[in-house]
């Protein structure tokens, strides 16, 4: 990751379904939620419990606290005490609408919970922070701000607190501890308009610094803090806010990259540097240079979009190598069932200069050109083209209705290939020909075919195909199949997108291999599903190469194993027959699917007869690779000994020598993983040995 970008994501766990919670307040996290230096994060779901999770290398629950069904989750912190071996949980809740409580856990050194404490408060509470080793800071839904003292399973009021009864309502809270002194920021809804508070706050007292009330209170607002600066969303801007003043520093539009309708969230993961959620996709904005560095969509293909949520950061300096990397925990609503995903992604922040942001505005002005020289009259020419076009797709068209496929392919081909004049061409194609005409196969030449548009291309492809209503290809007639014609077209970079959904199930159904091979190896647009489909259903070796190159050259890990999962969810798909059938292709690429097929619902997530299964398939390997170090041992030995032929027919003795050697060396090793299996009487362990034994063999051996 050495440019700024959003990168990896992988999901932690999916939330339960909880239909009258709002998406922005279905996941709550403390501050300090998530780190780049651990593998554990701790956050609470409303209506269910308190958990700790971890996140590498296989995500899975590590500790949880159940919650009761009508309990609202405001707030948490999280303070880990003894080398985080033992925590403190302190979350503020909701008790059946109206009953408002402090409630704190800890557990031990084994991740058990050893007690649990609760206090009851009078108020909402939207903020809480471990102060320090006896004291809590909660901010209460009205603005004022208290001191909580607690111990061992006890929490008990410690009398310091700042009032507010100005009838405002705190809709943004956070606790500043990267200036010189603890400060709390606030912003709350009053009738007044939209009030920003500077809260200092210290052991033996609590006080406002500064306040600043702007008359007007946008519907859509949502705020995120980082190193003095307060940003706040609202109207499709941006704006960074001060705290020492709260004055506006600067104003950003985003309006090209919020969805309609959508929710938006933001949080600030380095100095200048803002993650924007909207709709589906996730953005990363550099504010200093309003640009756009890198965005992130979650299944780009559905057809009801997904929904995401920004929830916490990993905050960053971005300023050195050292600092450029961090984490963000997001929510992801997959339309497609209904599920809530807890999502981390990994990102790359930069160094916040002009140089990464060069070309990548967030919106791009419309630059026209003025006052000049026709020197070529494009439309004159783009009619004769169109002209020509239209000729030839007219000579098409009775050729398929009549399903003359010499006719058909005398015509386009010849066409494309640009070879000939369109006259010359059609004069041809007057002439009859014989129904076994072969032929060649032509593939796409970007130098010397004619330039055509993607609008004739998929008139002509109209003719082949036809799209049923769930997107899928069929032949409009399985006797008129082109194959001359498709192969061409299938190595043609603008071969429509329209075209590739299901192609390669059609081309598998009608047996057609070599349209097959040839769309798998070259047709472009075609997705990565259908790609893994094939691979699940095919044993064609030569084609399952063909696939495995194409999906990892194509597609990004993240990508594979995201539809992977999508397949398995719909498919029965036996994963140890599948790890079979790649481990007998025997290939570095190969070895790269099945690392993402053992990824797919992590191992620790397997059964304990598919881990067995894939134990068995590791040892046997391992079983072969140290008969084949032994009996390579075993020949070299063997070779060391033997005699030197005549000089005079050195050079062909020599020869004959290295080839009867290879053959020695081939009839030792193992070359078939199905090869006839002997069982071993001490450890009844199955290994594998060669069946060939060469006619030369050495009946004695005398060392």
């Amino acid at each position: 990751m050495t440019s700024p970008g959003l990168y990896d994501q992988y999901p932690i766990t999916t939330l339960p379904r909880i239909p009258d919670i709002p998406l922005n307040s279905k996941l709550i996290t403390p501050p300090q939620g998530i780190s780049n230096t651990s593998t554990i994060i701790d956050f609470a779901i409303s209506k269910s419990s308190i958990a700790s999770h971890v996140i590498k290398p296989s995500p899975r629950l590590l500790w949880s606290f159940t919650l009761s069904p009508t309990t609202i989750v405001d707030c948490m912190d999280v303070k880990k005490i003894d080398n985080e071996q033992k925590k403190l949980y302190v979350v503020g809740k909701t008790d059946r609408g109206s009953k408002f409580k402090l409630l704190m856990i800890e557990t031990d050194q084994d991740i058990n919970t050893v007690g649990d404490v609760e206090l009851e408060l009078k108020e909402r509470v939207v903020g809480v922070k471990f102060y320090n080793e006896d004291l809590i800071v909660v901010v209460y839904e009205s603005g004022s701000i208290e001191y909580v003292k607690y111990g061992f399973q006890s929490l008990e009021f410690a009398e310091v607190k700042y009032v507010v009864d100005d009838g405002r309502k705190v809709i943004y809270s956070h606790f500043v501890e990267d200036l010189h002194e603890k400060f709390v920021v606030t912003v709350g809804k009053s009738s007044n308009g939209l009030k920003y508070s500077l809260v200092s706050i210290a052991s033996s007292q609590i006080l406002e610094v500064n306040s600043f009330v702007k008359d007007s209170i946008p519907e859509d607002i949502t705020f995120s803090y980082i190193s003095g600066v307060l940003y706040q969303y609202c109207d499709s801007q941006i704006i960074a806010t001060s705290i020492v003043n709260f004055q506006s520093v600067s104003t950003t539009n985003v309006a090209s990259l919020i969805s309609d309708k959508s929710l938006v969230s933001i949080e600030a993961v380095a100095p200048d540097r803002i993650l924007l959620g909207s709709g589906n996709k996730i953005h990363l904005i550099n504010i200093k240079y309003s640009a756009l560095l890198s965005t992130l969509e979650s299944s780009p293909n559905a057809n009801v979009p997904d929904k995401v949520y920004l929830d916490n950061v990993v905050t960053v300096k971005g300023n050195s190598q050292n600092t450029m990397q961090s984490k963000a925990i997001y929510l992801n609503l997959r339309n497609k069932n209904n599920n809530v995903y807890v999502n981390i992604i990994d990102l790359n922040v930069g160094l916040n200069k002009l140089v990464e942001c060069l070309g990548k505005s967030i919106s791009q002005p419309s630059h026209e050109l003025t006052d000049i020289v026709e020197l070529y009259n494009i439309d004159e020419a783009a009619n004769v083209a169109t002209q020509e076009i239209q000729e030839v797709y007219q000579e098409l068209k009775p050729a398929q209705e009549s399903q003359d496929l010499n006719k058909w392919e005398s015509i386009l081909i010849p066409y494309l290939k640009n070879k000939k004049p369109w006259t010359a061409i059609k004069k041809a194609s007057m002439k009859s020909k014989p129904t076994s005409k072969v032929y060649q196969f032509k593939e796409f030449d970007v130098d010397n075919d004619r330039i055509i548009d993607i609008n004739f291309i998929s008139s002509v492809l109209d003719l082949i195909f036809t799209i049923e209503a769930n997107d899928k290809l069929k032949f409009r007639n399985e006797s008129f199949i082109p194959e001359y014609t498709l192969m061409y077209l299938f190595t043609n970079p603008i071969y429509p997108i329209k075209f590739t959904f299901g192609l390669l199930e059609l081309l598998y159904k009608i047996e057609n291999l070599t349209l097959l091979r040839q769309a798998i190896s070259t047709c472009p647009n075609i997705p990565c599903g259908d790609y893994l489909n094939q691979l699940i259903i095919n044993e064609d070796e030569d084609l399952l190469h063909d696939l495995i190159n194409r999906i990892i050259q194509e597609f990004s890990r993240i990508e594979i194993i995201d539809n992977f999962k999508q397949i398995v969810q719909i498919m029965d798909v036996n994963l140890i027959e599948l790890i079979n059938k790649l481990i007998k292709l025997n290939g570095t690429t190969a070895w790269l699917l099945i690392e993402m097929v053992i990824d797919i619902a992590g191992l620790f997530n397997w059964s304990g007869e598919n881990i067995d299964d894939l134990n068995e398939i590791i040892t046997k390997k391992i079983n072969s690779l140290m008969i084949n170090s032994y009996n390579l041992t075993l020949i070299n030995q063997v070779l060391s000994n033997s005699t030197i032929q005549k000089k005079k027919n050195k050079k062909q003795n020599q020869l004959q020598e290295l080839s009867i050697q290879q053959t020695q060396l081939d009839s030792m090793l193992l070359n078939k993983p199905q090869q006839q299996v002997i069982q071993d009487d001490d450890d009844d362990l199955g290994i594998e040995i060669s069946q060939r034994i060469p006619n030369y063999s050495i009946e004695k051996l005398t060392l």
